[in-house]
């Protein structure tokens, strides 16, 4: 299968199947204002539109119970460039945000920590630990002290990151893959 038809066969399904959920600009500010700001370092001076996408009754639980609050299709001109996923995991008392970017292909362009409200482990939003899932896809094995190394003093949360973007990207392929 072509890769045009990879990306514009999902998005009218899903358009198709729509049911209610938030748009980029109903995110909050402080999330949006982040997220933008890593567009611009991803994406310098292009204009990259975000679409919610919808998804079918039956990915709809499993959405839930892997946390993801919101998947985009990130689109320039109308032609889509990627993906975004929005989601959240747990740290030792309380969750995390986070957002990953993806290209067309489904690597992995860019993984952000959003929002961290633990007093200990936040080192898990540095870029330098972060830069470990640039480029993987869901082929690749990701593991925590085997493909991404660990921090000290964020064990859980570092173990939630990587199983979370983990679980993130075998949905996101397999909610792709399905409708194709």
């Amino acid at each position: 299968m072509m890769l045009s038809e990879r990306i514009y066969l999902p998005i009218i399904v899903f358009v198709i199947t729509a049911f209610s959920f938030t748009g980029y600009e109903e995110l909050p500010k402080n999330i949006r204002k982040k997220i933008d700001k890593e567009f611009e370092t991803r994406f310098p001076g292009r204009m990259i539109e975000k679409s919610g996408i919808a998804l079918m009754q039956e990915d709809r639980k499993l959405q839930e119970e892997l946390k993801i609050d919101h998947i985009f299709v990130l689109s320039e001109s109308s032609i889509p460039v990627g993906y975004l996923v929005l989601a959240r995991a747990d740290s030792k008392f309380d969750e995390f945000d986070y957002s990953v970017i993806y290209n067309p292909e489904l690597k992995i362009i860019s993984v952000k920590i959003l929002a961290y409200r633990e007093d200990h482990g936040g080192e898990i939003g540095s870029k330098r630990w972060l830069r470990q899932f640039e480029g993987k896809s869901q082929s690749d094995p990701l593991e925590l002290y085997h493909d991404i190394q660990g921090i000290s003093g964020a064990t859980i949360s570092c173990e939630s990151a990587v199983n979370g973007v983990k679980n993130v990207t075998v949905f996101l392929n397999r909610i792709l893959d399905k409708n194709n």
